[in-house]
């Protein structure tokens, strides 16, 4: 016969604690995710610049449908696609140092407050 479960402890987990938080500082997260957030608005006004010149290009075809070259809609396309992939990868990249940025300070908001694990209450957050 198996022996009987645990009784749960007061933070509702029965398992041993975790590692002790440590006071990190996060300024330098933060400078980075400024500067990624600079990154996106230049990829953003790339792709803008690029949605731009697309579109006048196009209202070149529809004025005089032989005053655009095959290689200038395939040049346009290319840099189209490109745009998308530089304003995602940049995207993707400033979301993952911000989170990295936010659990660090997530962290230390709990060690300066003395508390094991900061939880939001259903007042904050009902569906939590």
């Amino acid at each position: 016969m198996a022996p009987p479960p645990p009784p749960p402890s007061s933070s509702g987990w029965s398992g041993p604690p975790g590692p002790q938080a440590r006071l990190r500082s996060p300024v330098g997260l933060s400078k980075a995710v400024m500067a990624m957030l600079g990154v996106v608005f230049v990829a953003d006004l790339f792709a803008l610049w690029q949605g731009n010149h697309s579109y006048r290009l196009l209202g070149r075809l529809l004025d005089d449908l032989g005053s655009v070259t095959a290689q200038e809609i395939d040049q346009a396309d290319s840099l189209y696609g490109a745009s998308g992939v530089v304003q995602f990868a940049a995207t993707l990249a400033t979301a993952a140092v911000f989170v990295t940025w936010f659990y660090r300070t997530r962290v230390n908001a709990e060690v300066l407050t003395g508390v094991a694990r900061l939880r939001p209450t259903t007042r904050m957050c009902p569906t939590c």
